[in-house]
């Protein structure tokens, strides 16, 4: 799939550009992951919350589990029904390598009905309402 090395690489452009910004500023901006497979939400969602926050990208699991390797992340929100996968392996993933992150953790789902696995993590409902997403992503870091 593509987008996992265009993602990558732009999580890591992108980085070198906010901690350049950092040094000049002395101010850090909450890191938040963002894994969805659709491309075109991923840019959505980084165009509108990086006005606030250091958006990270990751358009699969194995992308999202070396970007949070690599880095802290303060909030990761995560698609349920990823091309292949599902966002409950990397909440799992998460639970095993991350444990406190879990609770910063919350999953986007286009199927209310869809069960969680046992996880307790707050649900975004797609179509994701931005206002939603927002005051989602400010409650983890609360």
């Amino acid at each position: 799939m593509q987008i996992d090395n265009q993602s990558l690489d732009k999580a890591l452009f992108s980085e070198s550009l906010d901690a350049q910004a950092e040094k000049r500023t002395g101010a850090t901006r909450p890191r938040i992951l963002m894994v969805d497979d659709d491309e075109t939400l991923l840019e959505l969602y980084e165009a509108v919350l990086s006005p606030e926050y250091k958006v990270l990208i990751a358009g699969d699991i194995r992308t999202a589990q070396r970007l949070l390797e690599d880095r802290p992340i303060d909030v990761v929100a995560c698609d349920l029904h990823l091309d292949g996968a599902s966002g409950l392996d990397l909440l799992s993933w998460i639970e095993a390598h991350l444990p406190r992150l879990l609770r910063h953790t919350m999953i986007l789902s286009g199927d209310p009905a869809s069960g969680l696995g046992g996880f307790h993590v707050r649900t975004v409902s797609k179509p994701v309402d931005i206002a939603h997403l927002r005051q989602a992503v400010k409650a983890l870091l609360d």
